[in-house]
């Protein structure tokens, strides 16, 4: 009797992810997000990573290139995605004689989300990432230690900025905030014409 209950139980547990729209976070993408998902994360043009256009915003425009349009398929772009990215590095260990042994690269990404035609971002957001490395006596094994690290968070980032999109899309948010955006600007429209 009790092994009857508990597959009954366990039954109606699985039942009730199902019905509630639960979906496993590590599956492959497509299984995931959906294709109108994908679609809408195709349509999404890179513009501006800011403030300055070095070979770490190349890298991070690189891995969200890719990110975004897995399959890579041709759709037109409808969204224009502008990042502004800011460095810090912080010291972590120090020895008694104040040399520094390990640093902390720290990258944050803020960014928008703009619709074509529409000024107003219909998405906002943030993304941090951190990684560590090694000061070492060599110079150059220091260098590679941190291209290294700077390779790894901005593959972390362009993730990360994925999956907040994806929520974004996947929620059904993106028609409620256009709608919103429609009716702010219709009444801007209509006390500039007062």
């Amino acid at each position: 009797m009790s092994l009857l209950l508990r597959k009954l139980f366990l039954l109606s547990c699985v039942l009730c992810l199902v019905s509630c729209g639960f979906r496993p976070v590590y599956q492959d993408s497509h299984q995931a997000y959906g294709v109108e998902t994908e679609d809408k994360l195709a349509a999404i043009r890179i513009g501006n990573i800011g403030p300055n256009d070095g070979r770490t915003e190349q890298m991070l425009r690189t891995n969200l290139e890719k990110a975004l349009n897995l399959r890579s398929i041709n759709v037109p772009q409808e969204y224009t995605l502008e990042i502004t990215l800011t460095e810090s590095l912080e010291s972590l260990g120090v020895k008694k004689d104040r040399e520094i042994t390990r640093y902390n690269l720290v990258y944050t990404a803020h960014f928008n989300l703009l619709k074509n035609g529409i000024k107003t971002p219909v998405k906002r957001g943030k993304s941090r990432i951190a990684g560590g490395y090694d000061a070492v006596s060599s110079d150059f094994a220091t260098y590679a230690a941190e291209k290294d690290i700077k390779g790894r968070i901005m593959n972390e980032l362009a993730n990360d900025i994925k999956t907040r999109l994806s929520s974004f899309f996947l929620t059904g948010l993106e028609s409620k905030v256009l709608l919103e955006i429609e009716k702010e600007e219709r009444k801007n429209n209509e006390d500039n014409l007062q």
